[in-house]
């Protein structure tokens, strides 16, 4: 008969040899959510260097074609509806990613110690409300210059990723280490970015994948096209077309965005294959961007 030694531990005397499964178990847990979070900051790094390319190509492309319009009459020219459009997805896609890095807390050295709202202030946005031919230019006139004082966050954003690519762990460890002011140090606690007790009156952070969330942050129409969003007596296709007649920015919209922020009548959200099906999708939306 074999007799299993006994092994003594911090914990007592046991038999057999202790296993260290449960130490491998935390390794791997912690290597998962270190990748994922790792996947995570380099998309948003990359969303953000990509809104400046699209940026200039927004410039390039709709600023001197509506420059050179004074007063756009009772019907708003095309042009000026694609550039809405375009306009609304960068500043959704602007806030998706600068919420991101916030979360994580890696921003480029410019944007460090700056508030959320603050740091999605430094990037262009695109006149709302009501539309006016005097803002549009004015925006437009003002873009380049925007853009240029903007250069530096572009190269440290390349920075990032770089870093990232060579040195992932000095990014992902050196947060909440200490160092320089974090974003957001002053509303999460200290300036060390250790976070304060929640509040009942907190508002949550922005989930990065709730679009409809992000929507009713951007826009001032954006809680009447919520409401439309989810109403239950209205087909897919009502709901588009009432959105576009309260803002026709909407018309920029992919079906990924649409299938986001519209609720069926199971109270899920609407497929992207639903919305391309739709007659509004299919005909008078490629009549209305022209």
């Amino acid at each position: 008969m074999k007799i299993r030694p006994s092994w003594k531990g911090s914990e007592g005397t046991w038999p057999g040899k202790p296993s260290n499964l449960s130490s491998k178990r935390r390794e791997a847990k912690t290597s998962r959510s270190r990748i994922s979070k790792l996947d995570e900051i380099k998309r948003a790094l990359s969303s953000l260097r990509g809104v400046f390319s699209r940026w200039n190509d927004f410039y390039s492309r709709y600023g001197e074609p509506i420059k050179a319009i004074d007063d756009y009459g009772i019907k708003i020219p095309p042009i000026v509806i694609g550039a809405n459009g375009e306009a609304a997805c960068l500043a959704q896609d602007t806030r998706l990613a600068i919420t991101a890095l916030d979360g994580h807390r890696v921003f480029p050295p410019a944007l460090r110690g700056f508030k959320l709202e603050d740091a999605i202030a430094k990037f262009p946005a695109w006149p709302t409300g009501a539309i006016s031919a005097a803002r549009n230019k004015a925006f437009l006139e003002n873009l380049p210059v925007e853009l240029e004082q903007l250069a530096k966050i572009y190269v440290e954003l390349g920075d990032l990723e770089t870093q990232l690519e060579f040195a992932p762990l000095s990014v992902l460890e050196a947060a909440p280490a200490g160092g320089p002011p974090m974003p957001n140090a002053e509303a999460r606690g200290d300036a060390s970015g250790k976070p304060s007790p929640a509040t009942p009156s907190e508002t949550p952070p922005i989930d990065s994948t709730d679009w409809r969330s992000v929507l009713a942050a951007v826009d001032e129409n954006s809680i009447a096209i919520i409401n439309i969003a989810s109403d239950a007596t209205k087909t897919t296709e009502q709901k588009m077309r009432a959105i576009y007649a309260i803002d026709n920015r909407v018309v920029g919209w992919d079906s990924p965005k649409w299938a986001c922020v519209l609720i069926g009548p199971n109270g899920k959200n609407v497929s992207e294959a639903m919305i391309r099906k739709t007659h509004w999708w299919k005909e008078e939306r490629p009549r209305l961007r022209r």
